[in-house]
């Protein structure tokens, strides 16, 4: 077994070499050979197990103790040394491969027993070891193990290292884990340099002095320093930096210059900007992304997390943790940043409050002045005493800017900052200069988002500074510029220039987050109350694109209320009007307070004579007349719609009036014209950016694709369906809007569902009640669970299926969601006749058949009228001509309408009928006759089913056998 490296054998040497694996040293002759890290650490394991072959696997496990590496780290460290000896030997080699095994140390190996070296340690000078007296590494580290790894790596290749981090973020403790895993490589002398109670720039170089335990005799303080330690292997942590940045710097490049084997260890929450210096760059620990479910069994994978609980148990909170209340612990993580010394503040009220309890009494402001542990420095005794050193160190100009800043909620740009913070003597010129100070100072941070410099103020950063804002008396003035700002940035992305690149540009999430800002403020204040419906009239098209309509059904309802009297135009009245319409219908159903709505804002526009608007609004009356399954109506709207659309020559325009027209078509069983509608508006829509077909909260490029994959499925096109089908979801999941979401998983499961490829319909079904339910679309979720009681009817659990299905309808019934109602009451009625209930199934089916009749929607004719065979099939002997009637007439109907999809169904249903009567040479031409009218679909399930019928009654005809 191979020898550790570690494993203590006293100095060995081979050639001219002398290798001192205890003291980590290696010379040739009289001189020190430079090597360090993994390849020292090979070195050993070769030399003491010298002869025998060292195998990748115990090369890596001596090197890599407990961390997988790939084996090429291996050959490359190999490799380091092999050219090391080659250039110091002559091309001499001590490593030998051996093919398939391993490495092997070939040169002879033998005990150094001399007891010394000339020449080899430089003179004891005045220096003791100061390894004992350096600080005890800390136990309550977490989750620091890579950044450890990180900067011991730069360490070793550089001579000045500044770990730069906010305050809290946990600094001095990274720095003296690393130094501890340091200690090993150097010659014991380790010095922990804390400069936070220092007070001027003199005090660093005899702080320094101290901590080396040297009493000074000159002026010359770093020049006695530089005597003692020059030709020693040293390490110094120089703590808490930024309050002398400057004297630290010029201390620090001194040091450097006067001794070559020293290095230094920074800690600062702004770079020193040394000569030489490498910066690591700090952030706050791992937490939980803000949608990703957590548990306490997945807790402990987020150091963020991790520290919180242990910092609990610390406390003595006896209370066992609940997945509910590890979520809670996950979102205040997420607030603090992940800044340890924040979530140690916040763990240590859980002992008193609980989670839950310390969760709700985290607002913006509290968790700044909670107390931490007693031995802690003053300034890391609460959160506003770390906040309090970092603003009295800045400039009374970037103290300023820093809290105006504080206004923003989440990312910011620098056009953003500049517009929002420069006033009163303060210059975009000095906007941009102190944003890059302050992120120099870690006060606020900086991301690249695609090509895009982006700020953001830390948590508690920002409730520190927003305190200030308030108490200073500016605050409402910050508000108003902030308020025009996000007006601002709302016309940009929405304006011609406006496409999905320049939405994909900006941080969407972070301009509803001001945008709520700046409208509560805005109502809040009666001065103000003016712009605020503006704002709200400007928003409406972003809210109701991400589908955030009961956002938007509130705001608009707000601001209609303070128009009296405020002067506000026509325009923004008609705007406010059309989001309350559109927000209410998705959220609340279709009663006639919706067409209320929409029928006023109609008047508001033809007075306006607004042809966009009001066709938008007509679009809106259409989907409405669609919902409560009036067919005759969306005709009529459609034929409105189109002749509008003719007079303005738009193409964005005229291919929404084609997908209205083809949508109309499609429910009345014209499923010829609706689908050269559809093809028509492709035509159109490719000369304009997709952004434009949102109207109304609604796709309408969505919804004319989902009416195209209906109608090349009716029509007998499946491969097509398929395709599109597919294309269309990920279309409307690249929109992120939930409703179009929603209606391309909703109206593609339909097509499964007749297809009966239940697994595919089941997937999007559940994709329907996850988004609807996410995003509180009520009627979409009713919808969902319908559709979900089809597909538990056809795989035969007929109660759960019944009960689902007469749930939804109830629900659906009451906000005049009739869309797929019909559908629902076909599925319904076959799930009752299976279950032997064929009179209630029969009422159920006239009902829904003569509803459509009276509507318009004749699309769903043949499928009823195959239900009702099917169902009266069921109802015995007598009834068996009747079934077969009903059977045959749906055929004749779906081949009326030019619908091979509606005609196969019907006659699978035949021609098992007609199998089950021993009639199988009939069963086969008819089934055979529906099968031939198609040229795609091969692999669809009830393509299957259909083959099926043929083979089996083509030999049942062929050998005669009855049924």
């Amino acid at each position: 077994m191979a020898e550790s490296s570690t494993q203590q054998v006293g100095r060995l040497k081979f050639g001219p070499y002398r290798l001192w694996p205890d003291e980590r040293r290696l010379w040739r002759g009289a001189d020190e050979v430079k090597l360090v890290g993994r390849a020292f650490d090979l070195l050993v394991a070769l030399v003491k197990n010298a002869g025998t072959v060292m195998s990748h696997r115990d090369l890596m496990a001596l090197a890599w103790p407990n961390v997988f590496v790939d084996e090429s780290n291996l050959r490359v460290h190999v490799a380091a040394l092999r050219c090391l000896f080659s250039q110091q030997d002559n091309g001499e080699s001590y490593i030998t491969t051996v093919p398939r095994r391993g490495y092997s140390f070939v040169a002879h190996v033998e005990r150094d027993e001399s007891p010394s070296v000339d020449g080899l340690r430089p003179p004891p000078g005045k220096m003791p070891s100061f390894a004992d007296a350096f600080p005890a590494r800390l136990d309550r580290m977490v989750g620091r193990t890579e950044e450890t790894s990180a900067i011991l790596d730069m360490l070793r290749s550089r001579r000045l290292v500044s770990i730069v981090g906010a305050g809290g973020i946990g600094k001095t403790v990274l720095a003296i884990a690393v130094a501890h895993c340091l200690m090993g490589e150097l010659d014991r002398v380790i010095a922990f340099v804390d400069l936070s109670t220092s007070t001027c720039a003199e005090h660093v170089e005899l702080s320094i002095a101290e901590a080396l335990r040297l009493a000074p005799t000159s002026d010359d303080v770093l020049g006695e320093i530089l005597a003692s330690i020059q030709h020693m292997r040293a390490l110094i942590v120089l703590d808490n930096c930024e309050h002398l940045i400057a004297a630290a710097s010029s201390a620090v490049e001194r040091l450097l210059e006067g001794a070559p084997d020293l290095r230094i260890l920074a800690t600062s929450r702004e770079t020193l900007r040394a000569e030489g210096e490498a910066v690591y760059r700090l952030s706050g620990l791992a937490h939980p992304p803000c949608k990703q479910e957590i548990t306490t069994a997945s807790a402990t994978e987020w150091p963020a997390v991790r520290l919180f609980l242990d910092r609990v148990a610390a406390s003595g909170y006896q209370g066992e943790i609940t997945d509910n209340e590890v979520a809670t612990i996950a979102s205040i993580c997420r607030r603090l940043d992940g800044v340890p010394l924040a979530i140690e503040l916040a763990a240590g009220r859980v002992a008193s409050h609980g989670v839950e309890g310390t969760g709700q009494l985290f607002d913006d402001r509290f968790g700044l002045m909670w107390r931490g542990r007693r031995n802690a420095a003053r300034r890391h005794q609460t959160m506003n005493a770390v906040l309090d050193w970092s603003y009295d160190l800045l400039r009374e100009r970037d103290q300023l800017i820093l809290t105006r800043l504080s206004i923003f909620v989440g990312p910011f740009t620098v056009t953003a900052a500049e517009d929002v913070a420069s006033e009163d003597g303060i210059c975009r010129e000095d906007v941009a200069d102190a944003l890059v100070s302050l992120a120099d100072k870690s006060l606020i941070r900086e991301d690249l988002v695609r090509g895009t410099l982006h700020y953001r103020l830390f948590g508690l950063t920002r409730a520190y500074a927003l305190a200030r804002l308030e108490r200073s008396g500016d605050y409402d003035s910050v508000a108003r510029r902030h308020a025009a700002y996000v007006a601002k940035w709302i016309a940009a992305l929405q304006g011609p220039t406006g496409s999905r690149d320049a939405v994909a540009q900006e941080d969407i999430v972070g301009l509803i987050a001001n945008l709520r800002l700046a409208l509560s403020w805005g109502f809040s204040r009666s001065s103000d109350q003016e712009s605020a419906p503006d704002l709200v009239a400007k928003a409406v098209p972003l809210l109701l694109r991400r589908s955030l309509l009961k956002e938007c059904g509130l705001w608009c309802e707000r601001a209609l209320a303070v128009l009296d009297g405020l002067g506000v135009s026509a325009e923004t009245e008609l705007i406010l009007w059309e989001g309350l319409g559109a927000s209410n219908m998705f959220m609340r159903g279709n009663s006639q307070q919706i067409q209320h709505l929409i029928e006023r804002g109609l008047t508001l526009a033809r007075q306006l004579k607004a042809s966009e608007q009001e066709l938008r609004l007509l679009s809106a009356m259409h989907i409405f007349k669609a919902r409560i399954g009036d067919v005759h109506g969306m005709h009529e709207i459609s034929s409105r719609a189109s002749k509008l659309a003719a007079s303005t020559s738009r193409d964005d325009l005229s291919a929404m009036t084609e997908w209205m027209k083809a949508t109309a078509y499609h429910l009345s069983g014209n499923q010829t014209i609706a689908q050269g509608c559809c093809e028509s508006a492709l035509k159109c829509s490719l000369r304009v950016p997709v952004s434009r077909f949102n109207a109304f909260g609604y796709d309408q490029r969505i919804r004319g694709l989902i009416v195209l994959v209906r109608t090349l499925w009716l029509r007998g096109f499946w491969d097509q369906a398929s395709r599109l089908s597919r294309e269309v979801i990920l279309e409307a999941v690249d929109r992120e809007q939930p409703v179009a979401v929603c209606i391309a998983n909703i109206y593609t499961a339909t097509t499964s569902i007749w297809s009966h490829d239940l697994d595919t319909a089941a997937r999007r079904v559940d994709g329907v009640i996850a988004c609807a339910e996410e995003n509180s679309l009520e009627p979409y979720l009713a919808v969902g669970v319908g559709m979900r009681g089809q597909i538990a009817s056809l795989r035969g659990n007929l109660d759960l299926g019944i009960e689902e299905l007469t749930a939804a309808m109830s629900v659906l019934q009451t906000e005049r969601h009739e869309v797929l109602s019909t559908q629902f009451s076909c599925s319904l009625a076959e799930a009752m006749a299976a279950r032997g209930e064929h009179e209630e199934a029969l009422r159920v089916l006239n009902e829904s058949l003569e509803r459509a009749k009276r509507n318009g929607e004749l699309y769903l004719l043949p499928e009823m009228r195959r239900a009702r065979g099917c169902i009266v099939g069921r109802a015995g002997e007598k009834c068996q001509q009747i079934a077969e009637h009903h059977l045959r007439h749906a055929m004749i109907e779906a081949r009326r309408q030019y619908a091979k999809g509606w005609e196969l169904r019907a006659a699978v249903s035949l021609g098992r009928f007609l199998l089950a009567q021993g009639r199988s040479h009939e069963a086969a031409v008819v089934v055979g006759e529906a099968v031939a009218g198609f040229d795609e679909g091969a692999g669809e399930p009830i393509m299957g089913a259909a083959r099926c019928i043929l083979s089996d009654a083509r030999q049942r005809d062929t050998s005669g056998s009855p049924a």
